[in-house]
């Protein structure tokens, strides 16, 4: 779905006035269970832990030398010019050291004598933003060498963002290199004489903790350093290693907007943009999922429930469902930045976040909710204007006559009509149809609608619409994960495509999702859904028991996400007759 779809729709609510006011992929590692912090931190002093581990008589201390080893033991010969790459980014980052003197000349020939990984940018030739997102919510675990950014980044100028993000890319993606990074940064703001050079340590540290943990060796010495830090700021960034502990590894480096903040010491704020064109800022930390962002958007809206709806993330006219679970929203904002960078734009203003719903329940409740009945009411008029959402023109002329209604009242005016017939149907319907001919069926729908003749209240008439996309656009509200087939009678074992909408899952082609789907099963039919682990492999298992004793299984990183949406579905279907389902 492009945005221009999503702005098409918002600049046609002409009713609406923007206003602010003041919850993917799965993380890199298992939450591990959080370290018992002692009462009395004194003991676990950082220089203590330097002498004790510190390599090759290095001094835990300020200077303006680049490691020329690791400061921490490491067998692998790659960790150790990776440390010294970072420390050069550290040292250039905390003014300790000047840029490179390089020209353009200089860094060609340097590029061909070290060829740089793929990730030298997130994005390669031709990849999409949308193509970008998918690949991070289907990864692995583990990331593989061509994740990693490369050495040679640091044999020319960089920006502060791209020396972060290369610090915090490692670490992330070699976690053998986390505690290296941390006492490299410790040890430059130990006896630093320079105001700016410390200042700008603490900034690059407090980035660090609010995207990766220390190991649970150095987690209580930091945690005193940190306690010990000039100021409220010690605590700032105090607090974040907790969320960080708590959460996990984020899967993206840091972002603008978390430098921004770091630097101002102040909040951290997101916009989120809402389907009936509203606009509202909300404080997160580095840590925030999209659950506790959705969570944050209920609270503030007074939702009553967030079921179905979810995070989307717009980069450069592309738009991505981000997810509702334990994404990390700033990953998000991340893969944004980094690729309006590869496209030579201004990264930090390149990104849009949405709230928009996804997914009906099997037997959604819309009468209860009025809040969220409009936001999914505007979502579904605008998605028709914007081509998103597709129906027989009939069914659209229905939709826009109690649009009218619910804009204009029960006195039918045709220069407003005029108006919201130009707003509402789609380009190629106004291409092919005179202005005349539709006002004239909207007209006939109008006066033939029961609504109309009751004078229904607004809500009930926005429920209609709601109704409509719930009980016909399966597939337009769907969610859609990428598997493979472990297991399963008449299943060939490829990748695929498997969607969960209102009524029923299907098991897509993954080469040709367009065509009939490989399994189409009703919640009913399901007896029974587990998430496991077996063999060798790290992605878990989604395993279906039928209640005809048939059993399929689905290899996915996201399986667990997968095992919950079931269950929550099947809660629905108690038993085999309670609802129909096709198998």
């Amino acid at each position: 779905m492009s945005v221009s779809r999503i702005k098409c729709w918002l600049k046609c609510e002409t009713r609406i006035f923007f206003h602010t006011s003041t919850t993917g992929p799965n993380r890199m590692e298992p939450h591990r269970q959080k370290m018992q912090e002692p009462d009395d931190l004194s003991s676990c002093d950082f220089l203590s832990f330097a002498k004790s581990n510190f390599q090759n008589g290095e001094i835990c201390q300020f200077s303006r030398v680049p490691l020329t080893s690791s400061l921490l033991h490491c067998n692998n010969i790659d960790d150790r010019k990776a440390s010294c790459a970072i420390s050069v980014a550290i040292l250039r980052f905390m003014r300790d050291m000047g840029e490179p003197k390089f020209d353009e000349e200089d860094i060609m020939v340097s590029e061909v004598k070290e060829t740089p990984q793929p990730i030298d940018k997130a994005y390669a030739s031709g990849t999409t933003f949308k193509r970008k997102v998918v690949s991070e919510k289907t990864q692995q675990m583990s990331f593989t060498s061509h994740d990693i950014p490369p050495l040679i980044m640091m044999n020319r100028p960089t920006t502060n963002v791209e020396k972060i993000q290369f610090i915090t890319s490692f670490g992330i993606r070699r976690q053998t290199l986390r505690d290296e990074i941390y006492c490299q940064i410790c040890r430059q703001l130990i006896n630093n004489g320079s105001p700016t050079s410390y200042t700008r340590g603490w900034i690059l540290l407090a980035l660090c903790v609010g995207v990766f943990p220390p190991s649970d060796e150095l987690l209580n010495y930091l945690r005193n350093f940190l306690k010990q830090g000039p100021g409220k700021f010690g605590e700032y960034c105090y607090s974040i290693l907790q969320r960080t502990l708590e959460i996990g590894s984020r899967t993206q480096p840091s972002t603008i907007v978390e430098l921004e903040a770091v630097k101002s010491q102040s909040s951290l704020t997101l916009p989120v943009i809402f389907m009936d064109g509203t606009r509202k800022v909300f404080e997160v930390d580095p840590a925030t999922t999209c659950a506790e962002l959705c969570q944050l958007i209920k609270e503030e809206l007074g939702l009553k429930d967030i079921f179905g709806f979810s995070v989307f993330i717009e980069a450069l006219n592309q738009v991505a469902n981000w997810g509702c679970g334990n994404e990390s929203v700033l990953d998000a904002v991340s893969l944004a930045e980094q690729y309006a960078c590869s496209k030579t734009l201004n990264e930090s203003g390149a990104w849009h976040l949405f709230f928009r719903k996804d997914l009906f329940a099997p037997t959604e409740n819309i009468s209860i909710d009025k809040v969220a009945t409009n936001l999914i009411y505007h979502q579904i008029v605008g998605g028709i204007r914007a081509e998103e959402y597709i129906c027989e023109q009939q069914e659209m002329i229905k939709i826009v006559a109690k649009r009218y209604y619910i804009e204009n009242g029960p006195e039918l005016q045709e220069n407003l009509l005029r108006e919201v017939i130009q707003a509402s149907f789609p380009p190629f319907v106004l291409a092919n149809s005179s202005e005349d001919e539709l006002v004239s069926n909207v007209k006939s729908a109008f006066y033939a609608s029961s609504r109309v003749q009751e004078r229904s209240n607004v809500e009930v008439v926005q429920q209609d619409i709601v109704r409509y996309a719930a009980s016909n656009w399966f597939r337009d509200f769907s969610r859609i994960f990428d598997g493979f087939v472990s297991s399963g009678p008449k299943l060939p074992k490829v990748a695929v495509k498997i969607a969960f909408n209102s009524k029923r899952f299907q098991v897509l082609s993954s080469e040709t999702p367009d065509s009939p789907p490989l399994l189409s099963m009703g919640y009913s039919q399901i007896k029974k859904a587990t998430s496991v682990r077996k063999g060798m492999y790290l992605d878990p298992l989604l395993v279906l028991n039928t209640i005809r004793s048939q059993t399929f299984s689905f290899r996915s990183v996201q399986a667990d996400t997968m095992n919950d949406l079931i269950n929550h579905f099947l809660l629905y279907f108690k038993t085999p007759s309670s609802a129909g389902g096709d198998d």
